[in-house]
C-alpha cells in the first residue's frame, strides 16, 4: 500500500512511478520478478548491454534477498523474447537467482 501511494504522489509524472529508494524502504515481504521485455533486465540485454542488466539484477537481489527476487522468462512467439531469454538464462547461471516462468497479463478482471 505504501509503494503504491508513494507512486501516485511522490513519483507521479504522466503516471505513478516508484524509484529504487521507496522499493528498498518498503520491500520487506515482497517478492519480486524481473518483468516483460519492457523490464529494466530484459531491456537491457534487448540493448545488447549484458553488464546493465547483470548490474539490475544484482541491484534487485540486493533489495528483496535471495529467494524474494526471479528471472522471468515468457514466450509469446515475440523474436526479441528468444533474445531476450537466452540473456535471462545466461544471467540465472552466472548470478544463482533462479527462474520463474510467466506470462505477461497486466489486468484481470
Amino acid at each position: 500500500m505504501k509503494i503504491v501511494s508513494s507512486g501516485y504522489t511522490d513519483g507521479y509524472y504522466y503516471k505513478p512511478r516508484v524509484d529504487m529508494e521507496i522499493l528498498n524502504k518498503y520491500h520487506e515481504g515482497i517478492i519480486a520478478s524481473s518483468a516483460c521485455l519492457a523490464g529494466e533486465v530484459p531491456g537491457a540485454l534487448l540493448k545488447d548491454d549484458y553488464e546493465a542488466a547483470k548490474a539490475a539484477v544484482q541491484r534487485h537481489l540486493e533489495i528483496f534477498g535471495e529467494g524474494n527476487y526471479f528471472l522471468e522468462l515468457q514466450d509469446h512467439g515475440i523474436p526479441e523474447q528468444k533474445k531476450a531469454n537466452a540473456g535471462i538464462l545466461r544471467l540465472s547461471q552466472e548470478t544463482g537467482v533462479k527462474l520463474v516462468c510467466t506470462n505477461d497479463v497486466h489486468y484481470t478482471f
